[in-house]
């Protein structure tokens, strides 16, 4: 009973408390942090240089020898890694002459991504990996943007490569490499199963008579899952080239910013993606019934479609700056529906009508 009336936080620490005083322990703060493993058997990234001789002992390659770089010539549909399979170039000796094996695993591409941004400060400067002057100019990064699983990891290793950078250097002061972070939400989509508990991809699958979810192969039962990150291990993914061939690459970039935040997850949709294409079939459609529009000598309504398209801009660029992009779609939806009401009253001009949906057209670049 001597913890009743406690939170969790006040009961761990009497608990404590009374552990050291009855020295059957001792606090400890412990970390998550484990060992890096920043090895890959693959082609694809920087060698790490380092040789072995017949003992098998472990030999930095000397500085005037690097960068080791990768061979050309290699075959990439061989069993395992390609380095480790590749005729000749692991074999080579030190400048004694000794004969030594190259390491044939890679780094982990997080090592070149953790510090991309520093070289990209100084891209053509060959004597060092960046120039002071260019990194008191460029540094800090001042938006980040990525995926909540991916950017989590790249966030925590960039960070501490810029603290590398920073040790015992007074020089190199950006502790932090990122101003801001922004986490954007990932694509989504039903999973589905067999009877024999297996993966299917979405068009493996059609709804039957009775509205259920059947296997198209042999009309067996599918059971229906979560709708998760669009995974291929997961199957619960869409192909991009054959939905941009049935309703253009605009629409589903327009489905994409209309559906949600960006911060928050898509939930993938055919309607959506339908729906976001007969929109933009509408706003052509309101392009060409202005461009071939007979000519209007009323302005009666040119102020105020003048006032609506300033306002329109004003609140699309604002948006875009917040990173709203759902709310720049209504913003266009909005607007689309004030010109369709201009162009059938008759009481615009031509003139304005072109002039401010020329304003608009751009705003849809972006």
């Amino acid at each position: 009973n001597f913890l009743n009336g406690l939170t969790v936080n006040e009961a761990i620490k009497k608990i404590i408390k009374i552990i050291v005083k009855k020295n059957l322990g001792t606090k400890k703060i412990t970390y998550r942090l484990k060992d890096w493993g920043v090895s890959r058997q693959r082609y694809w990234g920087c060698p790490i240089p380092i040789v072995y001789n017949k003992k098998g002992n472990a030999i930095p390659v000397k500085k005037k020898d690097l960068p080791v770089l990768l061979p050309d010539n290699v075959d990439l549909k061989v069993m395992a890694n390609p380095l480790e399979k590749h005729p000749t170039w692991k074999f080579t000796k030190l400048s004694t002459g000794e004969k030594v094996i190259r390491e044939t695993d890679t780094l982990d591409t997080f090592v070149d991504s953790s510090w991309y941004f520093v070289r990209f400060c100084s891209s053509k400067y060959k004597k060092y990996g960046y120039k002071l002057t260019d990194i008191k100019y460029w540094m800090p990064v001042d938006q980040y943007i990525g995926g909540v699983e991916h950017a989590i990891l790249h966030l925590l290793y960039s960070r501490f490569f810029m603290r590398a950078l920073a040790y015992n250097n007074k020089k190199f002061n950006y502790i932090e490499p990122f101003k801001s972070l922004f986490t954007q939400g990932m694509v989504c989509h039903e999973t589905y199963k067999n009877e024999e508990n297996q993966w299917l991809y979405p068009d493996e699958v059609e709804k039957n008579t009775d509205g259920n979810l059947i296997t198209k192969k042999d009309k067996k039962r599918v059971v229906v899952g979560a709708s998760e990150a669009m995974s291929k291990s997961r199957k619960n993914i869409v192909d991009p080239e054959e939905m941009i061939n049935i309703y253009g690459a605009d629409s589903i970039r327009w489905f994409m910013l209309s559906d949600s935040p960006p911060e928050r997850d898509v939930q993938w949709s055919q309607e959506g993606v339908s729906a976001a294409f007969k929109f933009i079939q509408k706003l052509w459609k309101l392009n060409n019934e202005i461009l071939n529009k007979k000519d209007s000598t009323s302005k009666t309504n040119d102020a105020e479609l003048q006032k609506a398209v300033n306002k329109t801009v004003y609140n699309v660029t604002k948006n875009l700056e917040n990173f709203q992009y759902n709310v720049v779609i209504a913003n266009i939806h909005e607007i689309y529906n004030l010109f369709y009401r201009h162009v059938i009253n008759s009481k615009t001009s031509n003139k304005t009508l072109k002039n401010e949906w020329e304003k608009i057209t751009m705003l849809l670049m972006p």
